[in-house]
């Protein structure tokens, strides 16, 4: 028998205890694209032009190729709605891998923590109900990197993945670098 309550998914009751969650007041979308590069400002404009045309909240950006760490404020051209770019990369000029993160307004509102790890990991955390939400953006390196490199990569997604509090959702999301498919000899056997 179907049980209603007020602001609460339908449950249904079959004699036992039952958990009914809480409708979430709002949704949020989350996009992920390997951008090759955001250093200049007619991408970053693209970029947040893209995410007022698609809807998107939270683009988690890889391959971003800008040194450092730290955040800047995007204008979008045509609506003149403001954009957050949070960005974390490697510390010398190599132009060389970086992701991060860039969120409209209304989840800039919503956030809690930024961190950027390394020039291939970055977390945001937002407020949300019923549980906080973290998002981590990853820039996986590719088979060709050597096994040093993908298993350091990979330890170090373990451990951000394992400091995320139990309580939170955890959103993974970014370029894995993962390759199926028939030209593909090590997948190929499974398509």
């Amino acid at each position: 028998m179907a049980a209603k309550s007020k602001n609460l998914f339908n449950a249904i009751n079959l004699g036992k205890p039952t958990t009914v969650i809480k409708q979430a007041k709002s949704r949020i979308n989350v996009g992920c694209w390997n951008i090759r590069s955001a250093k200049q400002e007619a991408t970053q404009a693209f970029l947040v032009h893209e995410m007022e045309k698609y809807n998107i909240d939270i683009l988690c950006i890889s391959e971003t190729r800008i040194s450092g760490s730290g955040s800047i404020v995007i204008t979008a051209p045509e609506t003149l709605h403001q954009f957050h770019f949070f960005y974390s990369g490697i510390e010398d000029n190599s132009g060389l891998h970086g992701v991060g993160f860039i969120i409209n307004q209304r989840t800039r509102n919503a956030l809690l923590e930024w961190e950027p790890v390394s020039c291939r990991l970055a977390r945001i955390r937002l407020k949300g109900n019923p549980a906080n939400v973290s998002i981590i953006s990853t820039y996986a390196p590719t088979r060709d990197a050597t096994e040093t490199t993908k298993d350091d990569f990979y330890g170090e997604l373990q451990q951000l993945s394992s400091s995320i509090a139990a309580r939170d959702y955890l959103i993974v999301a970014g370029d894995l670098n993962a390759r199926v498919g028939p030209s593909d000899r090590t997948t190929r056997q499974f398509l």
